[in-house]
């Protein structure tokens, strides 16, 4: 089954949903990695779609930023 478009953007929204929510709060930043597991995210992150993959990326930053406490840098 081909992805549409439309089913490509209502994924792209949803993980910048989670990006948002990582954001700051360590609480629902381990929320978002344990629902997550790190399986999910190295697949997402080495989809063949730049923006997926880059706004996945841009969730598993913000969950180890969150979680670590790290300022950043720049």
């Amino acid at each position: 089954m081909l992805e549409t478009e439309k089913e490509k953007e209502m994924k792209l929204v949803a993980i910048r949903v989670l990006a948002c929510l990582a954001k700051d709060n360590e609480e629902r930043a381990r929320s978002v990695y344990n629902q997550l597991t790190l399986k999910r995210f190295v697949t997402f992150i080495g989809i063949d779609n730049e923006d997926i993959s880059t706004a996945m990326a841009n969730v598993l930053q913000n969950v180890i930023m969150s979680i670590t406490s790290l300022k950043k840098i720049g």
